[in-house]
């Protein structure tokens, strides 16, 4: 039988890495909402000194999001009729239990969608 000492050591341990898991997919979450915010300026501001030139907006997005760590999902960079620039990002968060527990592994893929304003 456990000592008492034993059972609040590791009840405090799984507390402990259950809370690092938390914590690591809430910063992912955070994370990749600015990085989408970002790309998509970036790509915007590309996009503005050199009008129509969507592989140059592209490469600005995609640059961006690997300097923050994510990655840039080509199939959803859209570039609207008027100037909206369109950006979806995902990250997947590292964490000690959730990416090694098949059912909880998609609670480390976060993923962001954001969208620059109009081209001036």
């Amino acid at each position: 039988m456990l000592g008492w000492l034993t059972r609040i050591v590791i009840s405090l341990s799984v507390i402990g890495v259950l809370t690092f898991d938390a914590l690591s997919i809430g910063l992912a979450s955070l994370t990749v909402s600015d990085a989408a915010n970002g790309a998509a300026i970036a790509a915007r501001d590309v996009y503005d000194n050199s009008p129509g030139n969507r592989v140059a907006a592209f490469a600005a997005a995609d640059r961006f999001a690997d300097q923050h760590g994510v990655v840039l999902d080509p199939s959803h960079f859209v570039i609207s009729k008027d100037g909206r620039i369109t950006v979806t990002v995902t990250k997947v968060a590292q964490t000690m239990v959730f990416e090694h527990i098949p059912p909880l592994t998609e609670w480390t893929l976060r993923s962001a969608t954001a969208t620059s304003g109009k081209v001036r």
